[in-house]
């Protein structure tokens, strides 16, 4: 236990501070964790940093899932200090810390056994290179590593964080669980917040799943799943594609650096205003100052209640308006001379001051009405228009929709087999910028793919444009591409 604890004090970059009285961690709250567990074993973090100061690091990946240290011991050996996920750290070691054979599937169970109870699980692991070495570069120091345990750290979710995720769900708000963390501990932690969905739900979809999903299935996994663990960064924004390709409206809370991508993608980043890093804040469009899920939920009830107050005032002032444009409008075609002088149905005094008046005291206290009843319970507004599959570069092409299996999916322009004149004007797409169709005709070819995914027809067609998608999925109807000609001829 004492190696256990001083390789995961040394393999770490928080510490403890002394703060008005009240102990506080700074740095990475998991890490502060095992900081706490030293303290608690009578190893201070500072000391033992002094006595083993560090040479070399390999810092934590999503995709490597482990974090190393190098260390220089007081009698110059060196130390190898390792932390990660259980699987990957057992598959490192080649034996226990105490000599005998390393037994994966020992590690595993146990490591499962832990997350079933919804505790987020650290393998630690050590090593002592019969040479001192000046690197981690290369896999030698792997063979020395002797495994020294597991650690299990709990951090149950707060009553108001398991109330805010069912109030949105009840305003059909649809909350996805989107986590690097153990299957089972996921598992355990959407049982508690009421995510894992019957009926054709697969419960738990881990990243391994992602990689090897094609489009179509991923879109069917993501609209039946809300639980996915083991994820990388490159999965969540993936993922976010596929549900925007759906039509789907995404935000997405993330609060480290490879979060970035997925922020910036989504609709709404929403990103950590206490442990986020810079470059997620800076990605994000709202940065929730008190890190929260039950703000977002607050934040959905306030949005809706603008929104409604916002048609109260509309609704209110635009008959008083109207009613003033309609008097002077009849007064001015019907009635355009009276007595020999023109007719004023209404001095612009009068009408300034009814505009005063109907604004300000009557319409402006409609904007600050309190929420109607049951404003939680209504299902969100459907969008304005469906976000359609683009790729940064390329045009959005109004026209035919063909079918990506999910009933939305990229526009292709009506007639495109038959060719069209070149010299279209620009096109908008789904991210809001705006690209110009050259006017340089171009080959084609119109994919029609049959049921098992063969496709059967290449005919060559002049468009002088650039297309969406890709011909991947067997259940679209209609898809084209470039040919490599065109690619070099489109600017």
């Amino acid at each position: 236990m004492r190696q256990l604890l001083v390789a995961a004090a040394l393999c770490n970059d928080a510490t403890l501070e002394l703060d008005e009285g009240r102990w506080k961690t700074v740095g990475d709250p998991t890490e502060g964790a095992l900081v706490v567990a030293a303290r608690k074993a009578k190893l201070e973090e500072a000391r033992l940093r002094e006595s083993f100061p560090r040479k070399d690091e390999v810092p934590f990946d999503s995709k490597r899932q482990f974090m190393a240290t190098l260390h220089s011991g007081p009698d110059k050996h060196s130390l190898v200090c390792l932390e990660g996920a259980p699987e990957v750290v057992a598959g490192l070691c080649p034996v226990f810390a105490d000599g005998r054979p390393m037994t994966p599937d020992a590690v595993h169970e146990a490591a499962h056994a832990l997350a079933a109870r919804g505790m987020w699980v650290l393998a630690v692991a050590s090593a002592t290179p019969a040479a001192p070495i000046a690197s981690l570069e290369g896999a030698a120091w792997h063979r020395e590593l002797g495994f020294l345990g597991l650690a299990g750290l709990v951090d149950p979710p707060r009553a108001e964080a398991i109330e805010a995720v069912q109030v949105c769900q009840r305003a059909g708000v649809v909350v996805k669980m989107v986590t690097g963390d153990h299957p089972a501990t996921a598992r355990t932690m959407g049982e508690i917040f009421g995510l894992l969905g019957g009926g054709t739900s697969p419960g738990v979809v881990t990243g391994r799943q992602i990689e090897t999903a094609s489009d179509g299935e991923l879109v069917a996994l993501a609209r039946t799943t809300n639980v996915f663990a083991r994820v990388a960064p490159e999965h969540k924004l993936r993922f976010i594609k596929e549900l925007q390709a759906y039509g789907q409206i995404v935000a997405m809370t993330g609060d480290g650096v490879n979060d970035a991508p997925a922020l910036k993608r989504a609709e709404i980043g929403v990103a950590m205003g206490i442990s986020g890093t810079a470059v997620a804040k800076e990605a994000a469009d709202m940065v929730l100052a008190d890190d929260k899920f039950a703000s977002i939920s607050a934040a959905v009830e306030e949005g809706r209640r603008v929104y409604d107050n916002l048609i109260k005032s509309l609704a209110f002032i635009l008959p008083t308006s109207l009613g003033q444009a309609m008097m002077i409008l009849v007064a001015v075609l019907f009635f355009p001379v009276t007595e020999g002088h023109l007719l004023m149905p209404i001095e612009p005094v009068p009408i300034l001051w009814v505009n005063l008046v109907v604004t300000i005291a009557l319409a402006l206290p409609l904007a600050f009405e309190a929420h109607e009843p049951g404003l939680m319970e209504r299902p969100p507004r459907p969008p304005g228009r469906t976000p359609a599959r683009t790729v940064p570069g390329l045009p959005h092409l109004p026209g035919r929709r063909a079918d990506d299996g999910g009933g939305r999916g990229p526009r292709i322009r009506r007639g495109l087999a038959r060719g069209r004149r070149p010299g279209a004007r620009a096109c908008r797409v789904a991210d809001g910028r705006r690209y110009d169709h050259h006017p340089v005709p171009v080959d084609l070819f119109a994919k029609l793919p049959v049921a098992d995914g063969e496709r059967v027809s290449d005919r060559p067609v002049q468009q002088p444009v650039r297309v969406l998608r890709r011909c991947s999925d067997a259940r679209s109807t209609t898809c084209v591409r470039l040919s490599p000609a065109a690619q070099r001829a489109v600017p």
